[in-house]
């Protein structure tokens, strides 16, 4: 016995049989570990921390501690009420097969009724293998009952990770506007930085710092890095953007700055770059360019700013971050009804160009004027309750047209 022992003390020394890892490193131990933020996968497995879903291990058997408010106890109680029924139910089904097969054995075996006795034993035979048909019919049916009765808690039991994710479902009820829970914090979305328990946009988080002439971006340990609007520059003690006094056009040279949330003094930027365009550029070029490029999405090469160039009022709108296109979709878009949302997915055609929103059902589409296909820009996270319009601002960049500075300043520059 003791050379038992110590062959496999030595055998599990030298790496021959291999530990059981501590629970859920089997799950996720090549891929950052389980995620019991993300919920479960579809067939109940666990998520891993860098998304790889082809775990095989079950959710619930992980994240328990993610079911402490008594949610695996509703589904315990779920599935002994739901077992309790189908004993109930089965007691009476089998009491209805019995009583069948009982009646069966007489259909069989007792004689014919009286007026049916002048019928010839061979008639008589036949007719009770007819009866004794038919009830086996019955019995047959009944026996499919039960059957299915006996299968009638696996719904209940394959939904066992459901109870944690809905608990998810309640945690993300008291996580911020703009965030999700991940790995039980709440965390902003991309554009969106915390700040006294509120998600907020960069540039908002940067104009309580700096007033209404700064815009704001991603910077580093997911903090705001803020910027002077156009035709504005930091003063002294970089407390405050002060307007750039411009003498006159032709001492005016281009400002290149990152792109901008919001422009507050669109007056500037249109006169600086309108003016030193009415000299060297046609009407008619002007609005060649705009009939060009009207309802597409593009990227200025100057400075990579992102524009919407709007489909019917001549003017570009400048689109920085998810929020910036969840107000041009609400001051922009075009509003329909669901009778007129199925004719936009009927006739794409009609509507190219164009931003949709329809509220009742929190739609929101951007049909794409070079092949009049239909793109999602407000996706329903299911899971979160909102629409995910960080998603939408990387489709239409993925989508957006490069465009020259000198073409893109042919058309007017619109406010949101």
């Amino acid at each position: 016995m003791k050379k038992l022992l110590f062959l496999i003390m030595a055998l599990w020394l030298f790496g021959a049989i291999p530990v059981l890892a501590a629970t859920g490193s089997g799950a996720c131990s090549w891929h950052g570990g389980v995620s019991c933020g993300a919920g479960s996968d579809w067939d109940g497995s666990v998520i891993c921390k860098d998304g790889w879903r082809d775990s095989s291990v079950d959710y619930s058997d992980v994240c328990t501690e993610t079911c402490k408010l008594g949610y695996m106890d509703e589904y315990y109680n779920l599935l002994a009420e739901c077992k309790a029924t189908q004993l109930k139910n089965n007691g009476i089904l089998i009491d209805q097969k019995n009583t069948l097969l009982e009646k069966k054995y007489h259909a069989i075996i007792d004689p014919l009724p009286e007026e049916l006795q002048v019928l010839s034993p061979t008639q008589q035979s036949s007719l009770r293998q007819q009866d004794a048909q038919n009830i086996q019919f019955q019995i047959d049916a009944v026996i499919a009952k039960i059957e299915k009765n006996n299968h009638s808690c696996d719904v209940v039991e394959s939904s066992k990770s459901l109870f944690c994710k809905d608990l998810l479902q309640i945690k993300q009820l008291t996580c911020p506007v703009h965030s999700s829970l991940i790995d039980d914090k709440c965390r902003c979305i991309d554009g969106f930085v915390m700040k006294d328990n509120a998600c907020i946009s960069h540039t908002d988080d940067c104009r309580n710092a700096f007033g209404q002439n700064v815009y704001g971006m991603k910077g580093r340990d997911e903090n705001s890095t803020c910027y002077c609007l156009q035709g504005f520059q930091w003063d002294p003690s970089h407390s405050k953007c002060d307007l750039i006094l411009i003498t006159s056009v032709t001492d005016t040279k281009p400002i290149i700055s990152p792109p901008s949330s919001n422009i507050k003094s669109l007056e500037i930027l249109q006169s600086t770059e309108g003016l030193a365009f009415e000299k060297s550029q046609s009407k008619r070029t002007i609005v060649k360019t705009y009939q060009k490029y009207r309802g597409f999405f593009v990227i200025q090469q100057g400075n990579n700013r992102l524009w919407y160039i709007h489909p019917t009022d001549k003017k570009r709108y400048l689109i920085d971050s998810p929020s910036d296109l969840l107000s041009l979709l609400q001051k922009k878009g075009r509003f329909v009804n669901a009778k007129q949302l199925k004719s936009v997915y009927k006739y794409p055609r009609n509507y190219r160009g164009m931003l949709i929103v329809e509220t009742k059902s929190g739609t929101h589409l951007y049909i794409n004027p070079s092949e009049n296909k239909i793109y999602d820009i407000g996706i329903k996270d299911a899971l979160l309750g909102y629409n995910r319009f960080d998603l939408g601002f990387e489709i239409i960049k993925g989508l957006a047209k490069r465009l020259s500075d000198v073409e893109i300043r042919k058309v007017m520059v619109g406010d949101l």
